[in-house]
This record gives C-alpha cells, sequence and structure tokens, in this order.
C-alpha cells in the first residue's frame, strides 16, 4: 500500500537519509525521536509480498515496471499498492525513478491513501533493490519509507519514518 519506495533526480531533501537501508531485523518505535544528525528513528516497518508484474513501454521510449504488493505495516494494518518504477531501455536492469500508490485498511475501519515518489537503486549484481520513497498520506500526514525489494523472493520490506 503505502510504505514502500521512493527515491534519484530528486532534490536533495526528498533524498536525505544517511542510514543504512535495513537487511535483518527491523527496528519497530511507537513514536518518533529526533538523533543528533536531524534524522528521526523509525516509527515502524512493513513486510509485503508480490501479487503481481507488468511491464509496459512508455511514449518516450523507457520500460515502466509496474509491480503490485500486499502485506502489513506497523500503524496502518493491512497495505497494498503499486510501485511503478521507469527506466531508459538501456539501464532496465539498474537504478531509476518510481511512484507509489497504495490503501491501508486500519483496524477501526478507517482507509488511508498513499501517493508517492522516490527512487530505486540496484544493489551491486543482486537481484535486490534499494527503495526510497516520500508518501503523502490522505489524512494530510507524510512519510518516508526506506526498504528492499527483493526480486528472486517476491517481497519488499523496510521501515517507515515520520516526516516533519
Amino acid at each position: 500500500m503505502l510504505l514502500g519506495p521512493l527515491w534519484c533526480i530528486y532534490p536533495s531533501s526528498l533524498v536525505t537519509s544517511k542510514r543504512p537501508f535495513a537487511y535483518g531485523p527491523l527496528i519497530q518505535s511507537q513514536f518518533t525521536h529526533k538523533t543528533g544528525d536531524g534524522m528521526t528513528d523509525p516509527t515502524g516497518q512493513y513486510q509485503m509480498k508480490s501479487t503481481g508484474l507488468h511491464y509496459e513501454q512508455t511514449t518516450d521510449g523507457q520500460i515502466k515496471t509496474i509491480k503490485t504488493y500486499a502485506g502489513t505495516a506497523t500503524r496502518f494494518g493491512q497495505i497494498s499498492g503499486t510501485l511503478i518504477i521507469t527506466q531508459p531501455l538501456a539501464e532496465a536492469g539498474g537504478n531509476g525513478l518510481c511512484s507509489w500508490a497504495g490503501k491501508a485498511l486500519l483496524e477501526d475501519g478507517t482507509i488511508i491513501g498513499s501517493i508517492g515518489k522516490g527512487t530505486t537503486t540496484r544493489i551491486g549484481n543482486e537481484l535486490r533493490a534499494n527503495v526510497s520513497i516520500i508518501h503523502t498520506l490522505s489524512d494530510g500526514t507524510q512519510v518516508r519509507t526506506e526498504g528492499v525489494m527483493e526480486h528472486g523472493a517476491g517481497t519488499f520490506s523496510g521501515v517507515i519514518y515520520d516526516v516533519d
């Protein structure tokens, strides 16, 4: 749904993480805590599985990858959404810009929409990519997600940060 990716030709104000992407157990916190470097501690985590994959050609000759996911996220309950990655054809296996659109189904019955923009960065020659996204939520707030998309396993998981 909403917590996913974001990230490359965007202004540095959108991509300011000095923290490494999470590969092992993820940290979960109930509240935001400012650290000395101005970054916040994670306020949650998300885990999703791929539910679909589709490719398209853009009008300017780029390749568009459309991946759908569903899973859960701290504070957001059930989440689902679409990650769209656009890349020049010659760089189809590399880095790219991405966008996200999704929804969260909270336990109290509230539905929150999410749209976001970010980047994907391939991890060496592995079939994995770091995904960083700034999400604008339908309740007027913003969150930043930093995660890892595992192509072979069909998973997408990471951490959530509040945006001030």
